[in-house]
């Protein structure tokens, strides 16, 4: 049994349909979103010109960090 999440991340392909999930059904709050379209992430996963958004959602103590890559895109 899990008993707490401190921190984890998922890739996913529809930003907007996963935080309207988490969010609308599963009651987590987003306490953070950005949009990353300087050179930060391509130098980290070694992708050129790769750009993405980011959204951590909170539930109690756990932070859930949903990325998804907008250039290139279908990379997740």
């Amino acid at each position: 049994m899990i008993k707490s999440l401190g921190h984890a991340g998922i890739g996913v392909s529809n930003m907007e349909k996963l935080v309207g999930f988490y969010r609308d059904f599963l009651g987590m709050k987003v306490v953070m979103e950005l949009d990353i379209t300087d050179d930060r992430i391509g130098k980290v996963i070694g992708v050129k010109g790769a750009t993405c958004k980011i959204t951590h959602l909170q539930l109690g103590d756990g932070i859930l960090e949903l990325f998804e890559y907008t250039n290139p895109k279908g990379q997740n």
